[in-house]
């Protein structure tokens, strides 16, 4: 398959192992993993269980390796700069923990930062003593460049960290990363970026882009395995990031590679959704990231169109790729946002989730290969009878 080919949502569907009758629009949250991917990860699980021993130690170093060059070569960066991580959280916490923070130091973080992180951010600044400054994102937007004046303005001489998400979890908004590191870059501030939803819906080149610090997890968009992410760090800061939990810091053969050892190997534990990466990549790139990104868009603009003529639902930003891609969110009435997404799954058999993470109550759709007009018809008629 490629660019050029017949695209077929329905066929693509088969390749993951949804019942029938499910609509499932909250990839973004837990994106399963398609076929070929959950084989590969069944492969290595075989793999190590039947000869433990010849896997540990001689087979997973170089098999590590060759995630780092497939994850390289798609973040146009160089494989030994990214480490292996369970998740973005794990992620974070390895390079905040590690920051070297003073009293009167100022970490800069926005209103949209996912609440694990930011709850990381606050207690990392009450123990240094430093001061966390969080920036309100205007919703709704009406240009990006809201984002870009806001986060400018908070940074001054005493910033040390500016972490911002390249998208938002809740609200599903694109952040102008590539602006923010080109203002940024002459600031003795570090930038952080928090790719959890970047990773795959949006192009990526790490050795241009001009950050300090990118964490993703790669069973969101990439739907590779749960448990497994990435950290990449720019050389002249990886001496200072440490594990959460430190062990031996080399491989089981005993030579030691790099900083990206300390993560590798943390004793005991199973790789196979890491292992599972390459073949993750491969399945979007036999589907063409393009192709990918364009069907997860248009889905999810004629999500926001259709949502947004039912009385009380409201956009939050514009129509455009540069405030969304392949998940977008809306403001709908006020009431119960656990309840309504409880409702939507068991009665109405569509998967989505109702964040709210204000006063106010907000809807996330997001689409993926394997979802289709029709999804999106159904969750508007469930939606509509439940706001009634």
């Amino acid at each position: 398959m490629n660019e050029e080919s017949p695209f077929c949502a329905e066929e693509l569907r088969d390749h993951w192992s949804f019942p029938p009758g499910l609509s499932y629009l909250n990839h973004g949250s837990f994106g399963p993993s398609p076929r070929e991917v959950l084989q590969c990860r069944a492969q290595w699980l075989h793999q190590m269980e039947q000869n433990p021993m010849r896997f540990y130690t001689r087979t997973l170093a170089p098999a590590l390796e060759q995630v780092q060059e497939a994850l390289g070569r798609m973040l146009g960066c160089h494989g030994r700069d990214v480490a292996l991580m369970e998740n973005t959280t794990a992620g974070v916490n390895a390079v905040v923990r590690s920051l070297p923070l003073e009293p009167g130091d100022r970490v800069v973080t926005t209103d949209q930062t996912y609440g694990a992180v930011l709850r990381l951010l606050q207690q990392e600044c009450r123990r240094q003593g430093a001061e966390l400054v969080v920036v309100p994102v205007p919703l709704p937007l009406d240009d990006p460049e809201q984002i870009l004046q806001a986060v400018l303005q908070a940074v001054d001489e005493r910033t040390r960290l500016v972490l911002v998400d390249h998208v938002s979890s809740a609200a599903a908004l694109v952040f102008p990363v590539e602006e923010i590191c080109r203002r940024l870059q002459d600031h003795p501030t570090r930038v952080f970026i928090d790719g959890a939803h970047g990773l795959a819906m949006r192009p990526v080149n790490l050795d241009t882009l001009g950050c300090d610090y990118y964490a993703a997890t790669c069973h969101k968009w990439l739907s590779a395995p749960f448990t497994c992410g990435l950290l990449w760090v720019a050389p002249q800061h990886q001496g200072q990031v440490q594990p959460a939990v430190l062990s031996w810091g080399h491989t089981f053969p005993g030579n030691i590679r790099g900083w990206v050892d300390e993560f590798h190997w943390r004793g005991t534990y199973d790789p196979s959704p890491a292992l599972s990466i390459p073949q993750a990549i491969r399945f979007l790139q036999s589907v063409g990231w393009e192709r990918f990104r364009r069907h997860g868009h248009e889905l999810a603009r004629m999500a926001r169109a259709e949502l947004c003529r039912l009385p009380g639902v409201e956009p939050l930003y514009p129509d455009c790729e540069d405030c969304f891609g392949t998940m977008v969110t809306v403001r709908i009435p006020p009431g119960d946002a656990l309840a309504l997404q409880h409702r939507l799954g068991r009665k109405h058999r569509v998967e989505v989730i109702v964040p709210n993470w204000t006063s106010d109550r907000f809807l996330r759709v997001s689409c993926h290969l394997y979802n289709t007009e029709e999804d999106i018809a159904r969750l508007v008629a469930a939606l509509r009878e439940e706001l009634g």
